[in-house]
C-alpha cells in the first residue's frame, strides 16, 4: 500500500510539473508564432543569430532522445512492472518537457528584436 501511494504522490508532482511547463510553452510558443508572420525579419534574424538557431536545434534534438528514453523506459514498465522503471520514466519526461521549454525559448530569443 505503501508503494501505490509513493507512486500517488509523484504523478501528482509529474503532473504539477507538466502543468507549469505546459504553460509556459504555450506562452513562448504564442510569442515565437507572433514573430513568425513576417517573414522576411524572421528569416534575417535567423541568418544573423544562428548560435541560438543551433542551440535551439540541439535542445530539439536532445528533447527528442529523451521522448525515446522515456518510451523505452515505460515499455519497460508495461513488461516488468517495476515501479522504478514508471518513476524514472516520469522524471525523463519532466526532462523532456523542459528541454522542449528550452528549445522554444532559444526560438523566441532568436526572433527577439
Amino acid at each position: 500500500m505503501e508503494e501505490n501511494e509513493l507512486v500517488d504522490y509523484f504523478m501528482a508532482f509529474r503532473e504539477s510539473v507538466y502543468l507549469i511547463l505546459g504553460l509556459q510553452i504555450i506562452f513562448y510558443s504564442v510569442k515565437v508564432v507572433l514573430k513568425l508572420r513576417n517573414a522576411k525579419v524572421s528569416s534575417s534574424r535567423i541568418f544573423l543569430r544562428s548560435e541560438n538557431f543551433l542551440r535551439f536545434l540541439e535542445d530539439l534534438f536532445l528533447f527528442s532522445l529523451s521522448c525515446i528514453a522515456m518510451a523505452v523506459l515505460l515499455y519497460f514498465w508495461w513488461i516488468t512492472n517495476h515501479e522504478a522503471f514508471r518513476i524514472s520514466g516520469g522524471l525523463v519526461s519532466i526532462l523532456s518537457l523542459t528541454l522542449l521549454l528550452l528549445s522554444v525559448r532559444n526560438l523566441k530569443l532568436t526572433l527577439e528584436e
